[in-house]
């Protein structure tokens, strides 16, 4: 039963009550009624007034006159098509406005990264617990390894909403999805009894393993959502609407771990399977370094005399004040308790005081490291709270300031959080991480973030109010820090209700309506004869002014929309703006009320989710396809080959070369396959070479170039005032003055060599494109060439030999499958390399090798400081060997690159290759070995009952996918 026939049933029910009873009228609702901008007075028909106070359809007293109250619009969403994007869609909202594009619906299954603006109002923080970790939770050292518990309605829980229009939302997919598991665990179950499976040496030990994983089948995949945003804009509080876990995402504004740390939101997981677990990583050693160098250099800019006396500017100053509070903050909560502390310790300037302070401040940190949670030594701790509650008062324990008893603060050392739910929004593979603003940060902070967005981050969305996102420079600051990524911005609601709206007259013509509607309801509430018919039109008006009034918010809020879109789209032409209201989404997410679901709607919550659904609908659907095509079926192939083990009768003159050929296709395979001769360590050796030869030799070419180039920009930079030249030493060349503008020294020191490199990233990109399909290939004629071996011996086991060759198909698409995934990471690391290498933001090449530089610029005060400083700018491009240094950074960095990947390609292929010898073996056992499965007749037999059973239902679940992806 829909909302509306409910209502109405639960008002015919209570009609009937008050109608036999006369007690009351009618019963109470829950009836909310917020804004009334747009109203227009009975007296003034050319003028909009403030509204008078309607009654609510929980109460049936009579409406007082109305009360002037201020004007409040709900939040309005509008979504704008970019020149990116196949297509757009267009949503209203409240709270929150963000560039939202939609894939088109020849291709609604992919969602290209975009980067977006949202906001909302954050929820004030709880309060922070004791010192002893909540005792309802349960922690270790290391992430917990189990099988994810088979529940029959897991899998299509995808919650209440509809789903966008993709074929892995598809329900009849996901049923074919569900079943297939539920009868593999049904088949682990069975072999599970067997005796042989107690033998770890065993091959159906291995197969009860391997069916046990495919029936806990999750996504290996994800594609991850930032959101960031200034602290305050309501960042948080959105995110927690999206997973509909409240308080789960933390707001602060005081610079702790809420503000300071990315904080992952995961679906559960095989290693992490039970809901709230809460994984926290922290720094290593030379991590600690760099962050207390930078907190300590945040506070004494600020604070001591010969650096401050060289600030210029209100802006800055207030700048380098905020960042020494929160340095100082930092280094209260952490060392508070050591005897030497104080800010005069801080403050010291004698000579070689700093170089002092940071050792002794590096010492006070190792001691602090020891007491954190799990080993000294480990820099990951595991903790699994029992519900919602307990997983927030451990995120709270990690973010704490201090805690009773003066145990150690975490925060600061801690790196990144990530939180385990069983949330519907992250079911498909999707992470949405919690970002701190970029404002908020010290600058080794702003490193680690910029690093995330750059090379984990799919999508971003940025988070602002609407009163100022035209003029929020954090928009154009964050779009900058990762120009290739697609991006939304968001806002959310201010006043809109004044008679400028081109939609005035109508509005207020609504507003008319509701005066009648509300004094007819009156009238009704006054009656002195209150029988069934006057309680039923009385329930009728209540429901007329509601319908009429959501009307009226949708107009508002249309008109508001078109307002943001027109102010945005001047200041960031073809980027679309979405608003969400949280308020509204909060008030009416229980779906009590009568309108609840239209509400919810207009919120834009749903929009929100469904479009970040879509983001990693593609490369799931591509992980579906291969587990039900070709991962199952390679498996039941494996399990009959144990069971067909023996069943042909192979003479002994037969048997040595029976096994002969057997021994030979294994060889050829390892060969092939998984050997420095084989298909694999070419490819890796052709693309270090192909590195070396396009990027690297073009630096070793230009690098003279290139320097001279740069110190033509230090001398432009010279003629600058001494005093914007202090600025932008003091702000890594990274910063804004009335006289200059904007300007990123790294990013133009890089510009001439970036612009130079693209041509040759482009080739390294075209030849890997190549090498997925050339790799794939190969190693199809590798498996071919065996299987065209093995059918020239079928006579020799015609059954066994003849359901091998069918496994081997499914196996070659498996590894066809590990080498096009592998290939295309790669190709993503590449590009982030390049991104690296060809920006000038704060975890770049550029930045990192400049970085030098400016800190001993900040270093020198005094008379003459400028002029050194000049010097030191000048010598480092030009006598540093920069770029030598570049050079050498690249080759480091992408070597380790690739190395990770190809490794990782290996592993993959070994495992499959594993799995063919296994099968090989089972062919013919060793002279006079009885083979598994003439053990356990009994077993085998229901092995195999249990086997077609899957089969069966595995061919339906096939079906089902070919419908899904048709119906697209």
């Amino acid at each position: 039963m829909d909302d509306n026939s409910s209502s109405c049933t639960r008002a015919h029910q209570s009609s009937k009550n008050a109608s036999s009873t006369y007690s009351a009228p009618y019963p109470k609702t829950k009836r909310q009624r917020t804004s009334r901008s747009f109203r227009r007075s009975k007296k003034k028909t050319n003028a909009l007034t403030q509204p008078k106070n309607r009654c609510t359809s929980n109460s049936l007293k009579p409406s007082t006159k109305r009360e002037h109250a201020p004007d409040t619009v709900e939040p309005s969403i509008k979504c704008r098509k970019s020149s990116s994007r196949a297509g757009s869609s267009e949503i209203l909202l409240g709270d929150i406005a963000y560039h939202k594009c939609t894939p088109s619906p020849s291709s609604p299954a992919t969602a290209v990264p975009v980067e977006s603006v949202l906001c909302d109002k954050a929820p004030e923080p709880d309060s922070l617990p004791s010192h002893n970790p909540p005792e309802t939770s349960r922690s270790s050292e290391e992430g917990t390894q189990a099988i994810v518990p088979f529940h029959e309605n897991e899998l299509d829980d995808f919650g209440s909403e509809p789903l966008p229009k993709a074929p892995i939302y598809d329900h009849g997919l996901q049923r074919g999805i569900r079943d297939v598991r539920k009868q593999l665990a049904r088949l682990s179950r069975t072999i599970r009894l067997s005796e042989v499976v107690g033998d770890q040496s065993s091959n159906l030990t291995e197969l009860k393993d391997e069916t046990e994983k495919l029936a806990n089948f999750q996504y290996p995949k994800f594609r991850t959502v930032g959101f960031i945003g200034t602290s305050g804009e309501g960042k948080s509080s959105l995110i927690n609407s999206l997973l509909d876990q409240p308080n789960i995402a933390r707001a602060s504004a005081s610079g702790t771990a809420c503000t300071s740390v990315v904080i992952e939101f995961r679906y559960v997981s095989n290693s992490n399977p039970q809901p709230y677990t809460l994984e926290a990583f922290f720094m290593n050693s030379e991590e600690i370094r760099e962050l207390l160098e930078e907190l300590l250099r945040s506070f004494r800019l600020y604070h001591c005399e010969s650096s401050f006396n060289d600030i210029g500017s209100i802006d800055e100053k207030e700048s380098l004040m905020d960042a020494a509070d929160r340095a100082e903050g930092t280094l209260k909560s952490l060392f508070e308790s050591q005897p030497d502390w104080g800010l005069d310790f801080l403050r010291d300037e004698s000579e070689g005081a700093e170089k002092t302070i940071l050792v002794k401040l590096e010492g006070w940190a190792l001691a602090e490291v020891s007491r954190r949670p799990g080993s000294h030594d480990s820099l990951v701790y595991t903790v699994i709270s029992d519900d919602l509650k307990g997983c927030i008062e451990q995120l709270d324990y990690l973010a704490a300031d201090s805690h009773t008893g003066g145990g150690p603060v975490f925060w600061p050392f801690t790196k990144l959080l990530r939180v385990y739910l069983k949330s519907p929004i992250l079911r498909t593979g999707l992470v949405i991480a919690d970002l701190p603003g970029f404002r908020d940060l010290n600058y080794a902070r702003v490193r680690a973030t910029n690093k995330y967005l750059s090379h984990s981050c799919d999508e971003i969305f940025i988070v602002s109010s609407i009163a100022r996102c035209c003029s929020d420079q954090s928009i154009p600051d964050i779009k900058g820090r990762c120009a290739d990524k697609p991006y939304h911005i968001a806002i959310y609601p201010e006043e809109e209700a004044r008679g400028e709206s081109t939609y005035a007259e109508e509005i207020g013509s609504m507003n008319d309506e509701l005066d009648k509607l509300d004094d007819q309801l009156n009238e009704v509430r006054l009656s002195s004869r209150m029988n069934m018919e006057e309680a039923m039109r009385g329930f009728e008006l209540m429901n007329q002014i509601e319908d009429l009034d959501l009307e009226r918010k949708k107009l508002m809020i249309t008109t508001r929309d078109d307002r943001v879109k027109r102010g945005l789209s001047q200041s960031y032409p073809g980027t679309g703006v979405l608003c969400v209201s949280n308020s509204l989404y909060k008030t009416y997410c229980s779906g009590e009320q009568r309108l609840a679901d239209a509400y919810i709607d207009l919120s834009g919550i749903r929009e929100l989710r469904e479009y970040c659904r879509l983001i990693p609908a593609a490369i799931q659907l591509s992980m579906t396809m291969a587990y039900l095509n070709h991962q199952i079926p390679a498996h039941l192939g494996s399990i009959r080959q144990w069971a067909l083990a023996g069943a042909d009768f192979v003479s002994a003159n037969e048997a040595p070369a029976l096994r002969a050929v057997l021994s030979k296709v294994a060889a050829s395979l390892r060969k092939d396959l998984h050997s420095p001769q084989g298909y694999v360590d070419p490819v890796q050796r052709n693309l270090n070479t192909l590195f070396d030869g396009d990027i690297l030799q073009k630096i070793r070419l230009s690098q003279d170039t290139w320097t001279s180039q740069c110190a033509k920009l230090c001398e432009d930079w010279y003629k600058w005032h001494h005093s914007t030249i202090g600025t932008f030493v003091r702000h890594n060349g990274d910063w804004k003055t009335r006289a200059v503008g904007y300007r990123c020294w790294n990013k133009e020191l890089v510009a001439k060599p970036g612009a130079e490199l693209i041509p040759h990233w482009q080739s390294i990109h075209q030849w890997l494109k190549s090498q997925s399909d050339i790799l794939n290939k190969s190693i199809s004629n590798s498996i071919q060439q065996v299987c065209t071996l093995l059918r020239q011996n079928l006579h020799h086991a015609p059954q066994s030999l003849g359901n091998l060759l069918s496994v081997m198909e499914s196996r070659q698409q498996n590894i066809n499958y590990v080498v096009q995934c592998h290939i295309l990471e790669i190709s993503r690391s590449t590009n982030a390399t390049m991104r690296d290498m060809s920006d000038g933001y704060a975890s770049s090449f550029m930045a990192d090798l400049m970085r030098p530089a400016y800190l001993e610029c900040t270093k020198t005060t005094g008379t003459g400081c400028t002029l050194k400083r000049k010097d030191i700018i000048s010598n480092h491009v030009q006598t540093s060997q920069l770029f030598v240094q570049y050079h050498d950074r690249a080759k480091t960095d992408y070597a380790k690159v690739v190395k990770g990947h190809f490794d990782s390609l290996q592993k993959g292929i070994a495992a499959e290759l594993e799995k063919i010898e296994r099968d090989l073996n089972s062919v013919i056992g060793g002279e006079g070995e009885i083979l598994e499965a003439h053990k356990k007749p009994s077993l085998t037999e229901q092995v195999i009952l249990e086997i077609e059973c899957v089969q069966a239902i595995l061919d339906r679940a096939q079906f089902d996918l070919v419908e899904a992806t048709s119906r697209v």
